[in-house]
């Protein structure tokens, strides 16, 4: 296990984050002693919480566009396209600037978890790379071709970015099978509050069966549940 480990992950959402807390937090438990450089635009905060004593270095930049959207259920085409189109191709100074500080830091290993410019950054520093997804953003955008074809240039141009990866781990449950070094169960940082606490909290018997459904706190209706 490499002493000090690069991570460059999405900032489309949480989950992407939370994932490589997961990951973070399982290397932790085999080396005590490694440190990691987050690459993201996550907050800090969110690293720091969830990973305890592990020690953290924190740098913001923009790792990916992913999906612009004007909610958590609707996606703004038009407004990705616009920024895709100042991200793609990747700039060359980006990527430079984000290995020279890879190779300062004294990384070892870069984990990407759907981040192209990590990957791109690691191949100029000459650092192992590892992608771990259950779908890339070249799928995602050739699912909107048939609505606007622009997308498919960017498609086929992060296809080839994530190609470039050393070693490949998809996890479930997986979007796009492809031929990965390693195909994982899903990835969550572990149970840190006890199920009898969190029953008390809420109110429900120790013996009964529960289910949780959330959006993460956004409203939402769910017309389901008489179902």
């Amino acid at each position: 296990i490499p002493h000090r480990v690069a991570f460059f992950v999405s900032s489309h959402g949480f989950g992407h984050a939370a994932r490589a807390a997961s990951i973070m937090s399982a290397l932790h438990r085999l080396r005590p002693g490694i440190r990691f450089e987050v690459f993201t635009t996550i907050p800090r905060w969110f690293f720091e919480h969830s990973l305890g004593k592990a020690r953290v270095g924190y740098h913001r930049i923009m790792t990916d566009i992913g999906l612009v959207q004007t909610d958590a259920l609707r996606e703004d085409l038009e407004g990705t396209l616009h920024r895709l189109e100042g991200f793609l191709p990747l700039d060359c100074n980006r990527t430079g600037e984000a290995a020279r500080r890879l190779e300062s830091l004294g990384c070892e290993m870069v984990v990407c978890d759907i981040s192209p410019i990590g990957l791109e950054a690691a191949g100029k520093a000459g650092i192992p790379s590892v992608l771990v997804e259950n779908f890339t953003w070249d799928w995602i955008y050739s699912r909107y071709g048939d609505k606007e074809k622009r997308f498919l240039r960017y498609s086929e141009y992060l296809g080839a970015v994530f190609s470039r990866c050393d070693y490949h781990i998809q996890t479930e449950p997986v979007c796009r099978p492809r031929n990965p070094d390693l195909t994982a169960f899903p990835m969550a940082r572990l149970q840190r509050t006890p199920g009898a606490f969190v029953r008390d909290t809420l109110g429900l018997p120790r013996g009964a069966k529960a289910v949780l459904i959330t959006m993460g706190g956004i409203p939402e209706k769910y017309r389901f549940l008489d179902s």
